[in-house]
């Protein structure tokens, strides 16, 4: 099943790659491979001398899987890697819930 928003995802994939490095995770059943899921990682996010994350999404198709957990895994791994002792996430209402029960703390609301 494709994401939801497929359409949106394949042309914006190239406006963000300008400032974000979209990590795709890929599962390999019975000898095909399917993407998974996908996040957009950003070492200076918002040029705020940070890095983060934000739009990550998991294919409906492999969900409760653990994949959301190792594509943040992912992240924060680069981060550490980066120099980082913090990660901000950009997340909606609905990931609020899944960010705090892994563990992350809601510091400041910012939009952008």
């Amino acid at each position: 099943m494709p994401f939801a928003d497929t359409d949106y995802a394949i042309v914006d994939v190239n406006a963000r790659s300008k400032h974000a490095e979209m990590m795709v995770a890929v599962v390999n059943e019975d000898g095909i491979e399917r993407i998974a899921g996908a996040v957009d990682y950003y070492s200076n996010y918002h040029f705020e001398g940070r890095p983060g994350f934000g739009k990550l999404v998991v294919s409906p198709d492999f969900r409760r899987r653990g994949i959301a957990k190792a594509v943040m895994g992912w992240c924060m791994q680069r981060a550490k890697s980066d120099g980082a002792s913090s990660i901000s996430i950009h997340c909606t209402g609905t990931m609020s819930k899944y960010y705090s029960s892994q563990g992350f703390v809601k510091i400041a609301k910012e939009r952008f």
